[in-house]
């Protein structure tokens, strides 16, 4: 990242209605769905992407029985390349306590199942903690190099209220372009 330009297009795709959260009426709704969904994301100078992810659920216990999952794609388009992506799982955790989890992999994506299929989660509120390092997530140009990121991926089955993202860049990159 020599050259100090740095593109950032994070991509936020939020299938369902996106309303202003009031904890009061998630038990009155009755439906599950993520309350919340924030991505920290820091980016070094050499490309490697670590992402912090805190999902916040509503589970009644319908399709949210043992737990969540995240589906992260294992490869991408880079440089005009398919390039094969992996992830380093650093932390996965429900309500702050370190939650037993399990991956998959079926085509071109990782399936990262939170929970145990011998616990069955009682209806309320929970907040799962992800987090990941990848690499060749950063594609380096000559005149720029551009991260282009799905902060919560497009796989969810379930309305999300609300999406948000903070970016960390390398020290003394210039943002030149946000999408």
């Amino acid at each position: 990242m020599k050259r100090l330009l740095f593109g950032f297009l994070v991509l936020i795709f939020s299938f369902g209605r996106a309303q202003e959260y009031n904890p009061d009426d998630v038990l009155t709704q009755n439906y599950e769905h993520i309350l919340s969904y924030h991505s920290d994301i820091d980016i070094t100078k050499d490309g490697t992407v670590t992402v912090a992810e805190k999902i916040k659920v509503y589970a009644e216990g319908n399709r949210i029985k043992r737990g969540i999952f995240r589906t992260l794609p294992t490869s991408r388009n880079l440089n005009g390349k398919k390039i094969k992506v992996k992830y380093d799982l650093i932390s996965v955790k429900k309500d702050g306590s370190k939650e037993d989890y399990h991956t998959e992999k079926t085509g071109d994506d990782l399936i990262i199942y939170f929970g145990s299929k011998d616990k069955i989660l009682s209806p309320g509120i929970y907040e799962y903690d992800l987090i990941y390092k990848t690499k060749n997530q950063v594609g380096f140009f000559p005149e720029y190099d551009e991260f282009y990121w799905n902060v919560n991926g497009n796989l969810w089955e379930f309305n999300i209220d609300e999406v948000s993202a903070k970016l960390t860049l390398p020290e003394n990159a210039e943002l030149i372009q946000t999408s």
